[in-house]
């Protein structure tokens, strides 16, 4: 009988032992089942397993010891120390184990996280390829992690702007910091408040870098203001004023002698001539008159004044005339409230008056400000009114170039007395979130009849530059990654990346510009090329068989100079003559228009901005652009006698908007509203003409055409 008890103990314990590594069952494969693959129960089949495709499962078995086709019998471990489990991905030792998408094999994951049931003990490889070692515990694990806590999301909300939340790993939302671009702009951590700062440098921004600045700097108009010399010989005349010393004293007054007032008097005008008065009664004796203040009156001693109170104030009696002591109006109950200005800069509280706090209001006297009361919020907007502040008036008037946020208010933002584009509706394109854009709709007119473009959204490419535009037979807002049509109308070049839109560049102004606009002491130009021919102001001239100028009907409209392939042969066209030129080296001018080489494919030479002459040059400044040379880049280049040349790096073989800024000291070259060179030296002195010209190198060469749209000339008078 012992020994009989030792044999059942002894198969006990290793029963125990084996229930302790290897805790599992039999189960019916529902599917086909390799050794290694994670199962789930299957309530399909009585006591059912199958491997699944859904992640992070809570309804794990276990690992299959066997491979076995669907309806066979499968043993499943779900319990052990060491189990061989196949694996997808890269798994590392230490990682939690969990279903994955593919059928059948884990995937590895560092954090916490639902349906976990068993931990890597090698890295994937070991024992085999798609294999770990692993601690099995599907009830421990499954138990430990599949619950508790939320399971939170992060998204981002709103039509547009760019979201600080980035994407969710594992457990962990993860948000994208907030940099800096450029020094103009300071980011920092306000660890008291909780709060990020953002703020705009100014001393950061080149006043000489903003459109219309003028050319003066801040210190030679401080220097200007400053001057106490009169730099420009006013006289008092000019000013409307009478000539005097203003020096007179009470005993020239003709009509009584002033004598010094005695304690207690003022000096008052009376219908005799001047008196001195006694100024109060008895009483209040000690206010005393102040020579040294003028026309002031102040207490001498006030201490002196027997039936003084403490808070009492100086008040006049109306009914007995006097001034007495009294208690102050509204002075009883309540609290002595104070107000003071904390910080620098201009302060809003002003003075208490008797229980009256009294505050600065807050205006714009320029007009340059919008300041409105948003009562519902109790709140005071402030924002920036664009067409009250002139180009021409910036560093001028207290509000300097330089103090505007670059990128946010630039000069060539603000309306000059006109209508800027960028803040007109019609047609205007913005980003609607992810991929998608939304336009506004419009009324339209070509040569054939009006027609109405309707609002609506358009799905662009990802990453990709979209040409978003109007079709020139559909009348539709459409798109493409190739570049605006010559017939079309366009709207805006809209970037993409990674399922999101990186900036939105309006176009608008490529066809529409503002006319009947005045600008005080210019004299201006514009044509969108529209109509049977160009307008007389234009002197044009061709060489060469195939040379052409001409005008290209649709939408829009514009006019085209076409080359002939013999080598020498042009076609020119310049505002004014050789006799009549359109600018004189005393005053500034300014060229601009969209330009697009359309077919650049030989070494025919495009330019375009001012010259001497129009034919042969001795004096220029112009944009060149040679499909053969410079790699296909606009050029800027100086000359008067010697040459000065920039080359831009920016591609010619698409619409850029041009414009070319001449004065007596400097060239200034703009694409796409940035500048992009400035020369200063061999400036031309002489008198010259805008031109635009396109000739041809090749011999021969093949024809090549220049396209050129809504050009602008504006000249001081």
């Amino acid at each position: 009988m012992r020994k009989a008890f030792a044999g059942v103990l002894i198969i006990a314990v290793l029963c125990m032992a084996r229930l302790c590594f290897a805790v599992g069952g039999t189960y019916v494969a529902d599917s086909a089942i390799t050794a290694g693959d994670v199962v789930i129960y299957d309530t399909d089949v009585a006591y059912g397993v199958s491997t699944t495709t859904t992640a992070n499962s809570t309804a794990v078995a276990g690992v299959a010891l066997d491979t076995v086709a669907s309806g066979s019998d499968v043993n499943v471990n779900g319990y052990s120390t060491k189990a061989t489990v196949n694996v997808t991905g890269t798994v590392t030792r230490g990682q939690w184990l969990v279903t994955s998408t593919t059928a059948g094999k884990a995937s590895g994951t560092s954090a916490n996280a639902v349906g976990i049931f068993g931990r890597a003990i090698t890295n994937s490889g070991n024992p085999g390829a798609g294999q770990v070692y692993a601690t099995v515990n599907v009830g421990y694990f499954g138990l430990a992690y599949s619950a508790g806590g939320e399971v939170n999301t992060g998204s981002n909300v709103g039509a547009g702007g760019v979201g600080p939340f980035d994407a969710k790993v594992d457990v962990d939302l993860q948000f994208r910091n907030i940099n800096a671009a450029s020094s103009k702009i300071t980011v920092t951590h306000d660890d008291p408040n909780n709060e990020i700062d953002i703020d705009v440098v100014p001393g950061q921004i080149s006043h000489q870098d903003l459109n219309g600045a003028g050319t003066s700097t801040h210190s030679e108009i401080d220097t200007h203001l400053g001057s106490t010399s009169n730099p420009h010989g006013v006289t008092a005349a000019q000013a409307g004023a009478a000539e005097d010393d203003h020096a007179h004293a009470l005993d020239d007054l003709t009509d009584v002698t002033i004598t010094t007032p005695a304690e207690g008097e003022f000096i008052r005008r009376g219908a005799g001539g001047w008196v001195n008065v006694a100024l109060i009664e008895s009483h209040i004796s000690n206010l005393l008159h102040n020579a040294g203040m003028v026309g002031g009156i102040y207490v001498n001693q006030p201490n002196f004044i027997s039936d003084r109170v403490d808070g009492y104030v100086v008040t006049y009696n109306e009914t007995s005339e006097k001034l007495e002591l009294a208690e102050a109006p509204g002075a009883s109950g309540g609290e002595a409230n104070t107000a003071s200005n904390l910080g620098s800069g201009v302060g809003v509280f002003e003075q208490k008056s008797l229980t009256d706090l009294q505050f600065n209001s807050l205006t714009s006297p320029g007009g340059t400000l919008s300041i409105a009361e948003d009562d519902p919020n109790n709140e005071i907007e402030i924002d920036i009114a664009e067409g009250g502040v002139g180009a021409t008036e910036i560093a001028t008037d207290g509000v300097g170039a330089d103090e505007i946020a670059a990128g946010a208010v630039g000069t060539a933002e603000i309306a000059d007395g006109g209508v800027n584009i960028a803040k007109q509706s019609a047609l205007r394109v913005s980003d609607n979130g992810g991929l998608q854009v939304a336009f506004n709709g419009a009324f339209g007119r070509d040569d054939a009849a009006s027609y109405v473009v309707t609002a609506g959204t358009l799905d662009l490419t990802d990453d990709a530059t979209n040409y978003v535009f109007v079709h020139s037979a559909t009348r539709a807002v459409t798109f493409n990654t190739t570049g605006f049509p010559l017939d079309a109308i366009p709207l805006a070049i809209v970037t993409t990346a990674s399922g999101d839109i990186s900036s939105v560049s309006d176009r608008r102004s490529q066809f529409v510009r503002t006319h009947g606009k005045s600008i005080k002491d210019r004299e201006e130009y514009y044509t969108g090329f529209l109509g049977a021919g160009l307008d007389d102001v234009f002197s044009t001239a061709t060489s060469g068989g195939g040379s052409t100028i001409a005008l290209i009907s649709g939408i829009g409209g514009i006019g085209r100079l076409t080359c002939g392939t013999a080598s020498g042969s042009y076609a020119r066209v310049a505002l004014g003559t050789d006799s009549l030129k359109g600018f004189s080296g005393s005053k500034n001018a300014i060229l601009e228009a969209w330009i697009s080489l359309a077919s650049a494919t030989g070494v025919a030479s495009k330019s375009f901005g001012f010259s001497d002459a129009f034919a042969a040059t001795t004096e220029y400044a112009v944009f060149i652009a040679r499909s053969g040379v410079d790699s296909g880049n606009w050029v800027c280049s100086t000359k008067d006698g010697t040459s000065e040349q920039t080359n831009t790096g920016i591609s010619s073989n698409t619409w850029r908007l041009l414009r070319v800024e001449i004065s007596s000291s400097a060239v200034k070259y703009f694409i796409d509203g940035s500048l992009v060179a400035t020369h200063t030296t061999y400036v031309p002195d002489d008198p010259l003409l805008c031109l635009i010209s396109n000739y041809q190198l090749g011999d021969p060469g093949a024809a090549e055409s220049m396209d050129v749209d809504a050009l602008y000339v504006a000249q001081e008078r």
